[in-house]
């Protein structure tokens, strides 16, 4: 459902975008900010939305208790999270009636284990990671699909700690691109030098970092780039 209501959204950026560049709206940065809200959107929908509870199995599995601390004070207060093997079981205190798997193949990330979300029984995991051989808190989130609505690819690799300040920080680098059934088409590239940052619980929006985005309305020839930095949860454009 996220996927379609995103696929609507994209129509509606590409007639706001026209509309504001032919001088409808005076602040040129409107189309800019529109792209920009629904890539990160997007990221969200199909990745970090569901690392909070990567990221808590592993802290728990591996033993690493100061973590698995700062991670449930952020999300899972009232949460019960029960290793069931090689499983974590996540569920919310107040309801028996759903409930989050993380299902391991075994192998803790550190070891280039395959972990993988899911929502009750669902068949279809939320997201499947493969932990970077070698790395504490490391993994990549690679995923393709396509159906008669829409197209994705996305390849990103994240790396979390607890900073200084004692708060979770999420680095994402990488690169994805949509495509709805409308042919509205987003390709993004993350700054591999200037990585998004997502701070504490906000897993939506980014507190730091750089991306590049070119959006594109086959229909219609419409085209733009934007190139969004955001420097202490703010914006810039270029």
């Amino acid at each position: 459902m996220r996927r379609y209501i995103f696929a609507a959204l994209m129509a509606l950026v590409g007639l706001t975008s026209c509309v504001v560049d032919d001088g409808y709206k005076p602040n040129k940065d409107n189309s800019s900010k529109l792209i920009y809200q629904h890539t990160t959107n997007f990221i969200y929908n199909n990745c970090t939305e569901s690392v909070a509870y990567v990221i808590y199995a592993d802290a728990l599995l591996r033993g690493d208790a100061a973590t698995a601390d700062v991670v449930k004070g952020l999300f899972f207060s009232d949460y019960t999270a029960t290793i069931n093997g090689n499983d974590v079981v996540i569920t919310p205190q107040t309801s028996t009636y759903y409930y989050f798997t993380v299902k391991t193949d075994g192998k803790p990330l550190a070891e280039g284990g395959v972990w993988s979300v899911y929502y009750n029984l669902a068949r279809e995991p939320r997201i499947t990671c493969t932990g970077i051989v070698g790395e504490n808190g490391a993994f990549s989130v690679q995923s393709e699909y396509s159906d008669y609505f829409d197209t994705l690819t996305i390849d990103h690799t994240l790396r979390y700690v607890i900073d200084a300040e004692n708060t979770l920080a999420i680095t994402v680098t990488g690169s994805g691109e949509f495509r709805d059934a409308f042919n509205y088409t987003i390709e993004y590239q993350i700054d591999a030098q200037n990585p998004l940052v997502y701070k504490g619980d906000n897993l939506s929006n980014p507190a730091e970092g750089t991306i590049n985005i070119d959006y594109l309305d086959e229909k219609t020839g419409y085209s733009k780039s934007v190139k969004g930095t955001v420097l202490s949860n703010t914006v810039h454009f270029e």
